[in-house]
């Protein structure tokens, strides 16, 4: 896509395309932990032996300061709730990988 054909976006919508990106592909998104390693196991989101991230803990693992990551968490949860659900967590983890993504997409949009 050309750079001027990209949408524009704040600090907090760049920080969320980051984790968009970080879940994109196969086999690094993960349901019911922040992130895993590659045997399935919980670990923290930064750590080095994290290959999969669930929507949150790809924005953690970006390391924003706690204030972005407040307002990240709280636009993705302002379009959670518009959609009828209560949770980005649960949002997560009883949606799909392309749902996932989406949502993070469509809140660094919303500027």
């Amino acid at each position: 896509m050309p750079r001027d054909a990209l949408p524009e976006v704040d600090a907090i919508g760049a920080l969320l395309l980051r984790a968009a990106e970080r879940i994109r592909w196969p086999g690094t998104w993960c349901q019911y932990a922040l992130a895993r390693d590659k045997n399935s196991k919980h670990v923290e989101p930064g750590s080095r032996n994290a290959v999969s991230w669930c929507m949150m803990g790809a924005i953690k693992a970006e390391r924003p300061s706690p204030a972005a990551r407040v307002t990240a968490h709280l636009r993705l949860q302002a379009l959670v709730e518009a959609r009828g659900g209560d949770s980005v967590f649960r949002f997560n983890d009883s949606r799909g990988q392309a749902a996932v993504v989406g949502l993070l997409e469509e809140a660094a949009r919303d500027v």
